[in-house]
């Protein structure tokens, strides 16, 4: 059996260039690898590995922002591109932001439209944002029916955390339109 000290394996913590951290996302991704395929593996270090994986690609759009190197629109086209490349919803909602951030109003739909869901609250997620895409993208034609307003409503008030974003949308486009 593997080791279930956490401790005792390393988070590459005092990683700060893209090419550092994008090599440690890769050992740290075969070191999970290679944990689930041992018939002995140890939970605990599992799940430490998997946070430190997940800590290791938050941190590289932190570093992809302040790379100085690149002008602010090649830093956010390199996060789109870096966070497009995940499956998980965390990671592609990342890539959504930025995108609509950039006011390009059909590429954020057309990611939108492939971001899978596990459930009702990333299900809600994106039908808000999806109205909001409707908004942004003409916001002096917009009109918010009725059907629609309440079925935001409803998400706004649900205990989710991503419903907070549904209750933003809300207030931006009746105050603003």
């Amino acid at each position: 059996m593997r080791s279930s000290d956490p401790s005792m394996i390393n988070c590459y913590q005092d990683l700060n260039t893209e090419m550092s951290i994008l090599d440690a996302i890769k050992s740290t991704t075969s070191e999970i690898d290679s944990l689930v395929n041992d018939e002995d593996f140890d939970e605990i270090t599992l799940g430490y590995l998997e946070e430190c994986l997940n800590n290791l690609i938050y941190k590289m759009g932190a570093v992809m922002i302040v790379d100085s190197l690149y002008s602010y629109a090649e830093r956010r086209e390199k996060i789109i591109s870096f966070y497009s490349d995940y499956d998980e919803f965390k990671y592609r909602i990342i890539a959504l932001g930025t995108i609509v951030e950039t006011r390009n109003y059909d590429r954020a739909r057309s990611l939108l439209n492939t971001i899978e869901t596990i459930n009702e609250e990333q299900e809600n997620f994106l039908y808000s944002q999806n109205i909001f895409i409707d908004y942004l993208t003409n916001s002096t034609e917009f009109e918010l029916s009725n059907e629609i307003k309440q079925q935001l409503e409803a998400i706004a008030v649900k205990d989710y955390p991503l419903s907070i974003y549904t209750e933003n949308i809300l207030y931006y486009i009746e105050e603003f339109n």
